[in-house]
């Protein structure tokens, strides 16, 4: 491949997934025009030269965050130029490494800066979906992403014990008014664990992607399990405590390298490092260590 060639890139089209791509694409595009495969064009708006190509992922939130889309000079995929296909299936994800370190060898290129820029127009979008909330009583804002079981893509073994976010969230209640998000269908996607923890709520995908990265930079604090949140707090700077399941482990998904000064977490100990995404993991441990570590975490940002 020539050094200024334009190139395809062919990797996963996950939202989180595609957040983790973002600082390799960044420094190829510094030389070269990239045709990036993707659901999510918000999350290209910050590089010149990126080429946006509609992806035939079929996923229901892929499919609907490119149905509400205005923006986008889509693409077609480019005929006659070299393609980097990018893969879980590489030797270096299958739990021998973390998604980084294996990013950074398929595309050759260093992780030096994770962050994505939020839009002004989106920062104002969230401030006036936080000014929409009622009952706040001059509490901090907490944004909590329940733990999900998706038809199209079980994933429960990474879920954490449905005992601990309920816990953490009312425990802190007095001082927290806690705002669910998601995109919830009931007919393909359901809440894995109790609900009603939260007194507002945005479930339905009412926010865009764009939206959802300034509300969780406009909160006081992130709550999760591990999903696209975790990346995305770290690119747009986000405070965030996440709790961890089984299968994935902290290691495989968080790296130095992402900016790791305003997230926390939790995980079982043991942790099982099965190899099957619908395990039943052993992975409970007391509410209350969690809650306490999450409070930890907090008072390092109070003035």
């Amino acid at each position: 491949m020539m050094a200024h060639e334009p190139v395809h890139v062919a990797g996963h089209l996950g939202l989180g997934d595609q957040i983790y791509m973002r600082p390799f694409i960044r420094r190829i595009q510094e030389k070269r025009q990239v045709f990036v495969e993707t659901s999510f064009p918000q999350l290209w708006w910050d590089m010149p030269n990126i080429k946006c190509v509609k992806a035939d992922g079929g996923l229901r939130t892929q499919a609907k965050n490119i149905r509400r889309v205005d923006f986008c000079d889509w693409h077609g995929e480019p005929r006659g130029i070299n393609t980097m296909r990018i893969s879980y299936a590489h030797d270096h994800t299958n739990k021998r490494c973390g998604i980084i370190a294996s990013l950074s060898q398929q595309f050759q290129q260093p992780c030096d800066n994770f962050e994505w820029r939020v839009k002004p127009e989106w920062m104002t979008e969230a401030a006036d979906f936080v000014k929409s909330l009622e009952g706040r009583n001059g509490r901090k804002i907490g944004i909590v992403r329940p733990p999900t079981y998706r038809e199209e893509w079980p994933c429960p073994s990474r879920n954490s014990d449905p005992r601990v976010i309920p816990h953490i969230a009312q425990s802190t209640k007095d001082e927290i008014m806690w705002v669910a998000i998601g995109d919830i269908d009931p007919r393909f996607e359901r809440i894995d664990g109790d609900e009603g923890y939260w007194e507002a709520a945005a479930l339905k995908g009412e926010l865009h992607v764009g939206a959802l990265a300034a509300l969780l930079l406009l909160a006081d604090i992130v709550l999760a399990s591990p999903c696209f949140v975790l990346p995305m707090s770290c690119a747009v700077g986000a405070r965030a405590f996440f709790v961890f399941g089984g299968y994935v482990h902290p290691r495989f998904v968080i790296d130095p390298r992402m900016g790791l000064e305003k997230i926390e977490w939790i995980e079982p100990s043991p942790f099982c490092n099965c190899v099957t995404n619908q395990h039943d993991c052993e992975k409970s441990y007391r509410p209350e260590k969690a809650l306490a570590k999450f409070n930890e975490f907090r008072r390092r940002f109070r003035d």
